[in-house]
């Protein structure tokens, strides 16, 4: 992994924290003042799906080829769907709820996820050696797991 690599994955995580906690400010996936059991569960899976990601860079850059595979799964499932669009058509451009952060964190992690995932996937079509699953599987479960914990606590509001 260069480390320019690197780079683009912590600016991918960066943004998609960004537009987390901009999500949670302004109530996307059911923040409130009182705290239940699913917006708990919601925060915990958000944190283990944050955490895992260093894991896989780690796994990128000894050389597993599933680390790289759970980089670009991160970009784009939860970087640039999740992080970025997503929260577009729940807010749209010129959004209410925390301009122009909002805004900024939208497109932040559009842009970002776009690119760590197209540099990610040369560097992955590039490496050779068998596929470790367990990274990209691993990385596809927490992120179902946080967009159901997510729509969970949206209706428990």
């Amino acid at each position: 992994m260069t480390p320019l690599l690197v780079f683009l994955q912590c600016l991918a995580l960066a943004a998609s924290i960004l537009q987390t906690l901009i999500s949670t400010s302004v109530g996307i996936f059911g923040s409130g003042d009182a705290t239940t059991f699913a917006r708990s569960m919601t925060l915990v899976s958000l944190a283990a799906l944050h955490g895992w990601w260093p894991a896989a860079m780690y796994a990128a850059a000894t050389g597993a080829r599933g680390g790289l595979l759970a980089l670009i799964l991160l970009d784009v499932l939860w970087t640039m769907l999740g992080s970025g669009l997503a929260p577009l058509y729940f807010c749209p451009p010129a959004c209410a709820a925390m301009p122009p952060l909002g805004d900024i964190g939208n497109f932040g992690a559009i842009v970002t996820g776009a690119v760590a995932a197209v540099a990610t996937w040369r560097a992955f079509r590039a490496s050779t050696g068998p596929i470790e699953w367990r990274f990209p599987v691993t990385t596809i479960v927490l992120i179902v797991l946080a967009f159901a914990l997510q729509s969970a606590s949206t209706v428990a509001m």
